[in-house]
């Protein structure tokens, strides 16, 4: 991999923390994975690759869409495709949550 590809694949990575957890990423997302927030930070601030292991808990916390928005246009298809329907699972509970919050507010 160049320092390109490397530079790319590591602003990638950011990006998806920040997009995951706008407000405090770096606690946020060491919460998710159960890294150190120094060590998220780490990345975010350098924009620099994490470690192997690093990788691995990211993977682990955020499953296949991480791994897919990682490898951009790289990422095989099947890779892609899982990466979506991880994410449709989540805006479903998101949503479901949401139509929970709003008819107890309704129902008061």
């Amino acid at each position: 991999m160049s320092g390109v590809d490397r530079t790319t694949v590591a602003e990638r990575i950011v990006a998806f923390l920040r997009s995951r957890h706008p407000f405090k990423t770096a606690e946020f997302a060491a919460a998710e994975t159960n890294l150190k927030a120094e060590t998220i930070q780490k990345i975010l601030d350098r924009v620099s690759m994490p470690s192997g292991v690093t990788l691995i808990y990211l993977v682990g916390a955020y499953g296949p869409e991480f791994l897919a928005a990682a490898m951009g246009d790289r990422a095989p298809q099947w890779l892609t495709a899982a990466g979506q329907d991880a994410e449709l699972a989540r805006l479903d509970a998101e949503m479901a949550a949401l139509k929970a919050r709003r008819e107890a507010l309704a129902n008061r």
